[in-house]
């Protein structure tokens, strides 16, 4: 790739980390005004993205973000007090970084009148908002005063990327007292016309500052890992203030700073022992405990973690895939020429597979709290709008799950979350009235379960109103008036395309649409979805969705030639059917223990006309509360298969959802158990009805 557009791509990505980062503290701080420590985090992570963005020209997010930023400097000095306002002109600016990350050079003509728009109201909402600033009496600042030196040898000169290193000095210069001194007498510290790009250049930097090590290290976070940087701690203080040091310091810069953070270290601990001799004789441990600790980072040590592109984890997962199906070829071939140093070798092959898998597919996994400040956000404007008093509380939200599955379900979730707000939650001024706390509660809950991750998001408002649901359905003829249905049923009806309860559609909820949409994105990804309720207590979604989408453990079954895979997770039991038969065409129920159940024959499904064995064999899946037995010829036994696209000519095939290859080349295809079942419901109903 580009090293220009790498760079470019690696700012926008942590950037834009950075905005949700701030979106969630000021979330925080909603809730607790009084936490200092998020206050103080905001600060820095603004201070941060308009650095950033300076230094790659971008003066539309800078210039943003340093008027933002000054809000915020006054919060901290206690010039202003956190207010609904300040929140709401603050997720407001939130919204606007992340128009600004998408065009951040406001090419779109759009992006510019809106970019006006912001700095307009920003500045006027400041203006408004000068005569309640308190001004400044004495104010102490907590963090004391440290020295450092700091190296810093910035590589940019092959991919001609404009990122000023100048910039990173200025930073610096704003942090505290600073002497900063190039490695080249060609070059003046602060000559913005010199090209640096075209000289091999370092600086030396001695700064005292009350900026922290980790403030420090955010100055230099867009410089790649072949930058180096090292930041010494020199001591406790301002040494910059002190005659001898500052003098030493000079001397040491006609030499082009030939300094070394030993000697700075050495200076500063002698100028410690001249003070300490002064005011009085301290112990030999005082004086030890003085003496400064010489801390080291570079920029590898900075962080334990990498940025690595999508591409290349999919290609890696792919890759995985290929390696366990030619194991399986490998075991398969193993079995049949029975030689022990071949099967030996064949499961070292096996077990170092399942780990790398296991490893592999684990990288793709992220934690579902990356949704979580999205969806706070989602709740605290619809219920802002919609006058109501809601908490969001989350449990279990360090689960995780493929990364592709939260980009896909994501949509759905936004729908879930609407509903519970606007048809779930109750006004203050209705809550009251039924004996409750005048704020509702909205949960939102992950955690594993088997093979499988379970969210649930539960409210504790109305409930749903099986009547109404009832009559809403016999209003659209989705069911007849004197028909009996359980309340399962009828809550299953809001999945329905088109069906709502809502008296009135708003640009929140009520075009029936949420729940299908629900509905139709967990079947995709081989998940389900279920509703309990109880009037007047609450409502719960349940959503049950696979780890991942590349792997899949099912049981392998035959019909004639062809083999399925029917999903491990739907299975109930199995059982051996003799001289199955049909009397005809709606004669599909079989008495097993005691219990009817529907049985779906595989063979008509997919036509195939070999001659049907005597004994058949029959696995029970379940589906929504629903049993159905799925007549095969043969169980194979389980298999773990690696997830194959059908590609667009056989989209319009409904009954299966992929294929897989097995270990002696034959394609497996894998049955789309929620959409079989589902019809077949569909066609049952018809038929009753």
């Amino acid at each position: 790739m580009n090293p220009l557009k790498n760079q470019l791509q690696n700012f926008l990505e942590e950037a834009l980390e950075i905005v949700e980062v701030i979106e969630k503290e000021i979330l925080q701080l909603e809730v607790n005004s009084n936490n200092e420590s998020v206050l103080h985090s905001l600060f820095r992570n603004m201070h941060t993205l308009k650095g950033s963005g300076g230094m790659f020209g971008f003066t539309s997010i800078s210039e943003y973000a340093h008027m933002f930023e000054n809000i915020y400097d006054s919060l901290r000095n206690k010039q202003l007090e956190l207010d609904e306002s300040i929140i709401a002109v603050s997720l407001e600016s939130v919204d606007h970084f992340r128009a600004l990350l998408k065009d951040p050079q406001l090419k779109n003509k759009k992006t510019q009148t809106k970019h006006d728009g912001m700095k307009s109201k920003l500045s006027s909402w400041v203006e408004l908002r000068e005569t309640s600033i308190k001004p400044t009496i004495q104010q102490v600042e907590t963090k004391p005063v440290h020295t450092w030196h700091i190296h810093f040898k910035p590589v940019l000169s092959q991919s001609g990327m404009d990122l000023d290193p100048i910039s990173v000095l200025e930073e610096l210069k704003s942090l505290g007292t600073c002497v900063i001194v190039p490695n080249s007498a060609l070059v003046e510290p602060y000559n913005e016309f010199f090209q640096y790009e075209k000289l091999d250049i370092a600086w030396d930097i001695i700064l005292s500052t009350r900026a922290t090590m980790d403030e420090l290290q955010s100055v230099f976070l867009f410089f790649g890992e072949e930058s180096l940087i090292e930041i010494n701690a020199v001591g406790d203080g301002d040494y910059l203030a002190d005659v001898y040091f500052s003098k030493f310091v000079q001397s040491k810069a006609e030499l082009l700073m030939g300094v070394s953070a030993y000697e700075l270290m050495e200076m500063a601990n002698s100028i410690q022992l001249k003070k300490a001799t002064s005011r009085a004789a301290k112990t030999e441990t005082e004086r030890n405990r003085e003496a400064p600790a010489k801390t080291i980072v570079s920029k590898s040590d900075a962080s334990n973690s990498i940025r690595v592109e999508t591409q290349k984890v999919d290609l890696l997962l792919s890759l995985v895939s290929e390696l366990v199906t030619a194991q399986a070829r490998l075991s398969l071939y193993s079995e049949v020429l029975d030689n022990p140093e071949i099967v030996e070798v064949a499961e070292d092959i096996e077990k170092i597979t399942r780990r790398l898998r296991e490893n592999a597919f684990s990288i793709s996994m992220v934690p579902i709290s990356t949704m979580e400040t999205r969806y706070k956000r989602l709740i605290r404007d619809l219920a802002t709008k919609e006058e109501k008093l809601i908490s969001f509380r989350t449990e279990g939200l360090d689960t995780e799950i493929d990364k592709s599955l939260i980009e896909q379900i994501s949509p759905a979730l936004l729908h879930v979350f609407r509903n519970s707000v606007d048809h779930g939650i109750e006004t203050p001024e209705k809550r009251k009235e039924q004996g409750k706390p005048e704020s509702g509660e909205i949960v939102f809950r992950a955690y594993y379960s088997g093979s499988h991750v379970v969210m649930e998001i539960s409210d504790d408002g109305n409930g749903l109103n099986l009547e109404k649901i009832k009559a809403k359905a016999i209003k659209k003829g989705l069911i007849k008036t004197e028909q009996k249905v359980s309340e399962a049923e009828l809550m299953d009806l809001l999945f329905h395309p088109g069906f709502s309860t809502a008296d009135k559609v708003t640009d929140v909820s009520g075009r029936g649409v949420g729940m299908d949409v629900v509905r139709t994105t967990f079947n995709k990804i081989r998940g389900e979805v279920f509703i309990e309720s109880k009037k007047g207590f609450g409502t719960k979604i349940i959503m049950h969705l696979p780890l991942t989408l590349s792997i899949l453990d099912g049981l392998l079954v035959s019909v004639g030639s062809q083999k399925f895979i029917i999903p491990l997770q739907f299975l109930d039991k199995c059982f051996e059917v003799t001289n199955f038969k049909k009397k005809d065409a709606n004669d599909d129920i079989i008495v097993i223990e005691n219990e009817q159940i529907p049985v779906i024959d595989l063979r008509e499904i997919a036509s195939i006309d070999e001659e049907r064995p005597v004994i058949s064999s029959l696995p029970i899946v379940m589906y929504n509360n629903t049993k159905v037995g799925f007549l095969v010829d043969k169980i194979i036994g389980e298999h773990q298969a690696v997830i194959k696209s059908l590609g667009k000519i056989f989209q319009s095939v409904k009954a299966v959802s992929g294929a897989s290859i097995l270990g002696d080349g034959e394609i497996a295809l894998i049955l789309d158990v929620n959409k079989i079942i589902s019809d077949y419901t569909a066609n049952q109903q018809t038929m009753e009805v």
